[in-house]
């Protein structure tokens, strides 16, 4: 995967420079309207989970609660929840990148490589920043530098 990437970019070099193609602005728009789509669920789905907290789990973790098996269920609860909010406010600041990226012109193209991100992979993704290619590699690198647990 490393040595694929490795290729690419010595291909590149030594090919003529090019430019990145920019998106058609039928693609910007499609682009636009998917991030704002996906921010009001994520903005839904934090609301409803906040809600959740306050009515149902943190209300009965104040209240009584059977016995320590009970409260042990509810605090893992309640992690979840917390974990699921996180998890949607980290998808909207991915938002937020790609719509800086868009204001600065650079949605569509690689942080990594500068090349163009493939089509296919903004309509299924909107918020990627990097193409496939180094995206791999960045997953890999990743892997290998987990902690082992």
């Amino acid at each position: 995967m490393i040595r694929t990437h490795e290729r690419k970019v010595a291909n590149r070099a030594r090919s003529a420079p090019t430019s990145p193609k920019p998106l058609s602005q039928r693609e910007l728009e499609g682009l636009v309207r998917q991030l704002a789509e996906r921010e009001r669920e994520l903005e839904a789905k934090i609301a409803d989970e906040r809600h959740r907290l306050q009515s149902e789990w943190l209300t009965q973790l104040d209240g009584e609660v059977g016995d320590d098996v009970d409260r042990a269920f509810l605090k893992t609860q309640v992690g979840f929840e917390r974990d699921l909010i996180d998890r949607c406010l980290r998808q909207l600041n991915e938002i937020a990148a790609a719509h800086d990226r868009i204001a600065n012109g650079e949605i569509g193209i690689c942080s990594d490589c500068a090349e163009t991100i493939e089509a296919a992979r903004l309509e299924a993704n909107p918020v990627a920043s990097r193409c496939t290619d180094c995206q791999e590699r960045f997953e890999t690198i990743a892997r290998v530098m987990e902690p082992v647990r």
